[in-house]
């Protein structure tokens, strides 16, 4: 959200940008995990969005003083909250960024590793040599993994990936957040269970389709809908949450219901 400012990092007393963060990713993407569970959503010092064009020694500075937020903040929850309960790990754009660093320093290996539920971490590219243990999810019902893609319109694709795969670099990462698995082809419309509109209406179901595509980008077609047409874009970043909103809520509650079913010991539900 911090695209307008010189300083490298925006204070977490910054009313303005609180107030963004609260009207856009906390209402339209936070909201998606409140029917899972308890929701924490902490704030950081978010680092201006000049850190990934740049990718200087004062970008990766500013991005490890917003992780170093993310990470005391995590560790607070573990130390006063969590008590043993599954975990789902849940950003998108700097939010996932700082979500992959958060899974390969705590949940790679240890105890950790067998509490989370899922990491739903979208908008930013992600590669299999990133992850020693977490595989990425490929059924609906799959704990211990990790969701992630990046969205956009049929047949585009961003410049910099192409300059990223010509230079050798293995395809992101992607799994299809409609039908949760890697299968081909387009999703059947049938299966889309709706969109959230940016004046956080919801769309009827069956509104769109997607597909993965072999080099990590998940495509998506013009929503089906009145007013369709002038929603068209070619890159859904914005959208990576929206477009899918009740899919990933349905999809957060099957995964966490599978988890509790796996391990008959756990109550978290009966924990203070």
């Amino acid at each position: 959200m911090y695209m307008e400012g010189e300083p490298w990092n925006v204070g977490p007393e910054d009313a303005a940008m609180n107030a963004l963060v609260d009207a856009w990713p906390v209402r339209h993407q936070a909201s998606i995990f409140t029917s899972a569970g308890r929701l924490y959503a902490p704030r950081y010092r978010q680092a201006h969005i000049r850190i990934f064009s740049l990718g200087d020694s004062l970008s990766y500075l500013a991005a490890e003083v917003a992780y170093s937020d993310v990470k005391a903040a995590f560790e607070h929850y573990l130390n006063h909250w969590n008590r043993g309960r599954p975990i789902v790990l849940a950003g998108h754009s700097q939010g996932a960024y700082h979500g992959r660093t958060l899974l390969q320093e705590f949940f790679e290996v240890g105890a950790l590793a067998d509490q989370l539920v899922a990491a739903y971490l979208p908008g930013m590219d992600m590669y299999a040599e990133e992850f020693e243990t977490i595989p990425l999810c490929e059924t609906p019902e799959e704990t211990g993994c990790l969701c992630t893609w990046m969205t956009y319109a049929e047949g585009h694709r961003p410049g910099w990936l192409d300059v990223k795969l010509e230079a050798g670099q293995s395809a992101p990462l992607c799994v299809n957040p409609i039908t949760w698995d890697r299968s081909e082809g387009w999703s059947p419309l049938e299966e889309h269970l709706g969109a959230v509109m940016p004046n956080f209406r919801p769309t009827k179901p069956g509104t769109l389709q997607c597909k993965l595509t072999s080099d990590g980008v998940l495509e998506v077609t013009r929503p089906q809908m009145v007013g369709g047409k002038l929603l068209d874009r070619q890159d859904w970043h914005e959208g990576d949450f929206n477009l899918f909103w009740f899919n990933v809520e349905d999809n957060v509650r099957q995964r966490t219901q599978n988890w509790l079913s796996n391990r008959s010991t756990a109550q978290p539900a009966e924990l203070p």
